[in-house]
């Protein structure tokens, strides 16, 4: 993948062909956690494009149009707002066009994972009724000064999937994978494959812009 695309990996409306999505979170109660240094503007280049980590208030306090959360699962309910993140992500190359997620840091075993889930920020209430988010989640890595995010590599799990070599609930459609297995399920299959290279694309590095 060109650096220069790497935020349209996290745009979920804009690679639904190159994604893979799960029904259900990857986070739980015992598995989310929070840490400070994910929040901030974050950039792979100076091309005006970059994600953006805030937390809940922040946003209140910014009394942004965009719309919040409408989680259909309920999964968020048990879990502590002060483990929450709000990711906007500015995408210059399609007019500023800014995408809203909620986002929940996960630990399993020594590995970090993100989880995120569109927003309703498209207030339709036609599309809400006839649409239904989903969970899609990269593999995270993130210091004071730089973040790394890694996306799952969708040929090489189709071709385990197919080949059986992978054993987890899933569909295949219009090309994509659609992870059906529940939180508890979908953590085992992660954690288990958390170091092995063949199922995870490039790694994307980003800088921080400002805390």
């Amino acid at each position: 993948m060109k650096r220069k695309a790497a935020l349209i990996i996290l745009v979920l409306s804009l690679s639904l062909s190159s994604c893979v999505y799960s029904l259900f979170p990857l986070y739980s109660e015992e598995t989310v956690v929070f840490k400070e240094e994910l929040l901030g503007k974050w950039a792979v280049d100076d091309d005006g494009s970059y994600l953006l980590f805030q937390r809940p208030d922040d946003i209140e306090k910014t009394k942004s149009g965009i719309g919040l959360l409408m989680h259909p699962h309920g999964s968020s309910s048990s879990i502590d707002r002060e483990k929450l993140y709000f990711l906007d992500i500015y995408d210059q190359s399609v007019s500023s066009q800014v995408q809203r997620y909620e986002a929940h840091m996960v630990q399993l075993g020594d590995d970090y994972f993100l989880d995120i889930f569109p927003t309703s920020e498209f207030g339709n209430e036609t599309m809400s009724d006839n649409f239904m988010g989903m969970h899609s989640f990269f593999k995270l890595e993130a210091s004071k000064n730089e973040l790394k995010i890694t996306r799952f590599d969708l040929q090489k799990l189709s071709e385990l999937f197919n080949s059986n070599l992978i054993r987890l609930r899933h569909e295949a459609v219009d090309g994509t994978i659609l992870i059906t297995a529940q939180t508890e399920e979908l953590q085992q299959f992660i954690e288990r494959y958390a170091k092995d290279e063949r199922v995870f694309e490039d790694t994307e590095i980003y800088q921080r812009v400002e805390s």
